[in-house]
């Protein structure tokens, strides 16, 4: 009775057992297609690894900038760059290519803080921002900080990771625009020396100017605010629009517009105004060459009646 009891009870647990492991299976795997499904529908996320796309970073670095603006502060953009995919695929195939970005989308996710923006941007690269000032110290010891966790990883059955690179660039200093971030950072990777694994956009200089453009960012931020209220007056008055004077209002004017608009009215009234400008241009050019005529005009009969004059002198002395 005994031994029949013993195996009783053990037939139960391994059916228990089979159950919730089935229950288990059944769950994961309807989640792994409600992901997929939700990831299908937004096209701000990347359907293999569940991270930002790149149109949904390029939506996030629009926030980032009005973050910036608003909080007096700076960011920086961190690319990372992976060989290339033809290589990585014929070495260690298509599944083990996406397994390797899903570990490394994951490694990254933990890494880094839920205030960070995380995304696959390419097929062989991802992108982060992170809020922080301008100081390179701090932004070289967090692009180690990702290189050494992605080292880590290549060393338990991810082995391209082993190979990434790192390119950082300052923001607001080279814009919000992703593809000229991406043009930019695969340019100072080229650059890059064979045993470094992290670049600088724009080299050492880059740091100044991001620290300078900070400041004037900080303390022209009134005087931002003024010019923008003048130009709104300028535009309702018929008046020259004041030029900018401070850098980042230099930089950014024409992103503020692409995100934001322009006014159909301010377009009108400009239009018009131009049209006016154009024409009293014209007019007085008009005007300019009219009187020149008229006094090469009098210019013509006064040598005219000059050379007349001295052929009758002579005939009357004589």
């Amino acid at each position: 009775m005994s031994q029949f009891s013993a195996n009783l009870w053990a037939a139960v647990l391994c059916i228990l057992s089979g159950i919730l492991l089935m229950r288990g299976l059944y769950l994961q795997h309807r989640m792994g297609r409600q992901v997929i499904a939700r990831a299908k529908l937004s096209p701000i996320r990347d359907v293999l690894t569940g991270l930002l796309s790149r149109e949904g970073m390029q939506g996030q670095l629009y926030k980032l900038r009005d973050r910036i603006r608003n909080e007096h502060t700076g960011a920086v953009f961190i690319y990372l760059d992976l060989p290339d995919h033809h290589d990585v695929t014929r070495l260690y195939g298509e599944e083990g290519l996406e397994m390797g970005l899903v570990q490394m989308a994951a490694t990254l996710s933990t890494t880094l803080s839920s205030q960070d923006n995380i995304a696959r941007i390419s097929r062989n690269a991802f992108a982060i921002t992170v809020m922080m000032p301008p100081d390179s110290a701090l932004a070289t010891r967090m692009a180690q900080k990702i290189l050494s966790r992605l080292m880590v990883l290549s060393a338990h059955g991810t082995p391209m990771a082993g190979a990434m690179r790192l390119a950082l660039s300052w923001l607001p200093l080279y814009g919000f625009r992703l593809d000229g971030l991406e043009r930019r950072s695969i340019k100072a990777l080229e650059t890059l020396m064979q045993n470094k694994r992290i670049a600088w956009v724009g080299g050492a200089a880059s740091h100044e100017e991001a620290r300078q453009m900070l400041q004037d960012m900080r303390s022209g931020q009134e005087v931002a605010r003024q010019l923008e209220d003048e130009r709104i007056d300028a535009a309702l008055q018929d008046k020259p629009m004041p030029a900018a004077s401070t850098l980042y209002e230099r930089i950014h004017r024409i992103e503020r517009e692409m995100l934001h608009g322009v006014d159909t009215a301010f377009l009108v009234s400009e239009a018009e105004r131009m049209s006016r400008l154009i024409n009293e241009a014209n007019s007085q050019s008009s005007m300019t060459l009219d009187r020149d005529n008229a006094n090469s005009t009098l210019q013509t009969q006064d040598d005219f009646e000059a050379t007349q004059l001295a052929t009758r002198q002579p005939l009357q002395s004589s």
